[in-house]
């Protein structure tokens, strides 16, 4: 609860001073430090595998609860791309606007607006995190990706970067972890304070270019890369 108020001074600074920084929102250093302090709070201990793009990518991870942002946010400086509703929670919404959040609006219709955001996020030099399944799953396998924002890689012809999220624990995956159906928020919560710690596996996929690429191309090879690591024994049927 302490560090929340830290949260909102730092979503307050970079609302005040985006009129006079050059680089666009997601660049800085601030929200990374507020979201590996956050991780070390809620006791999780994050692991990194592969290397991360050294150039602005769009990042494409598989989505299992609410941590994978304070995860992927505590790792490199980012964007996030969340739905509209988002933008509507008490304080939260307002944080996640001020630390440069691409917000979705429900209307198939929206979707250029949106592409366009993401890319002027990547060609400004940002890191962008789309989560292209929609919504979350229990960790044991990946959903197909839609592919309709892969066309913001396309338009910036920047890298793509799949990234393997997976909560590793001796029944397969953590049970406090999922974030799924009807789990209200505080009660998901509840559970993981209640764990003296948690692991969190993050790993760094083979960056492709999305150069002349298909957007619907671009999902299947990402969804593909992140399955091989989340369920490798799924993925290898797929592929027998």
């Amino acid at each position: 609860m302490l560090h929340l108020p830290v949260g909102a001074l730092i979503a307050g600074w970079l609302k005040l001073t985006a009129p006079w920084r050059r680089r666009p929102p997601g660049t800085a250093a601030s929200p990374r430090w507020w979201f590996g302090r956050m991780c070390r709070i809620l006791g999780l201990r994050v692991k990194i595998f592969g290397e991360i793009s050294a150039l602005p990518a769009f990042w494409v991870p598989n989505h299992i609860s609410w941590l994978d942002i304070v995860v992927l946010g505590s790792v490199a400086p980012t964007n996030f791309v969340s739905k509209a509703e988002i933008r509507s929670w008490p304080l939260f919404g307002w944080m996640a606007a001020a630390g440069g959040t691409v917000f979705i609006p429900r209307g198939a219709h929206q979707a250029r607006a949106v592409v366009e955001q993401v890319s002027q996020r990547l060609g400004g030099g940002c890191n962008v995190v789309v989560f292209a399944e929609g919504t979350t799953s229990d960790g044991r396998q990946v959903r197909r990706f839609y592919p309709r924002l892969f066309a913001a890689a396309v338009a910036a012809a920047c890298p793509v970067q799949p990234v393997a999220v997976r909560y590793p624990h001796p029944d397969g995956v953590h049970p406090a972890a999922p974030f799924i159906g009807d789990d209200p928020f505080l009660g998901n919560l509840l559970r993981v304070l209640e764990q003296p710690s948690m692991d969190v596996e993050v790993t760094f996929c083979e960056v492709f270019s999305a150069a002349e690429r298909d957007r619907r191309g671009l999902a299947e090879q990402a969804n593909a890369a992140i399955a091989q690591v989340v369920c490798p024994p799924a993925a290898e049927a797929r592929g027998r």
